[in-house]
């Protein structure tokens, strides 16, 4: 009896089709991984101008850089901003986090907010580091712009729950 293997023009196909299949699988298992976004909310009343909020940004000795953000604009009352968050202790020296109001003209949130992948949760003391940070950053615009209601930043975390329990949940500065 002979185990020889027939020569045929689809066996090349198959491996092929095959490789295709594996990486289309590769592909929709790496864009199923959900993202989430941490948001850190300020109440300021009465509600400061723009320039007080990007002047407060940049007056902060945490902000690296601080430019607008022409992308989100016409979403919220006000202009957003982009901040470049100093922080030595993460790879490259800085994080970004995105800054808008929002609300009425008379009221309004300030609200920061950074996302990430669910494969690159930050562990729980980076988070609750940037936690820290913003708080600082929110108490700056607070502060500045002659805000009357008292420091009390609110944390939400924006994105579907996993298994085991929400990926990346709000943790308290210094924790």
């Amino acid at each position: 009896m002979s185990f020889r293997r027939r020569s045929s023009g689809m066996s090349a196909w198959r491996s092929v089709r095959h490789g295709v299949v594996l990486c289309l699988g590769l592909v929709a298992v790496g864009a199923c991984d959900p993202a989430f976004t941490m948001q850190f909310r300020q109440a300021l009343a009465p509600a400061p101008s723009e320039d007080c909020v990007g002047a407060a940004l940049r007056a902060s000795p945490l902000a690296a850089v601080v430019w607008p953000d022409t992308i989100h604009r016409g979403r919220t009352v006000a202009g957003g901003y982009v901040v470049t968050v100093r922080d030595s202790l993460v790879p490259g020296g800085a994080w970004q986090l995105h800054v808008d109001q929002a609300g009425t003209r008379d009221s309004v949130w300030v609200e920061a907010s950074y996302s990430y992948m669910g494969y690159a949760t930050p562990p729980r003391a980076t988070r609750a580091r940037w936690a820290a940070q913003t708080r600082d950053l929110l108490d700056g615009i607070r502060a500045r712009c002659g805000s009357t209601v008292p420091l009390d930043v609110r944390c939400s975390n924006l994105g579907p729950p996993v298994l085991g329990g929400q990926r990346g949940a709000c943790v308290a500065p210094g924790s």
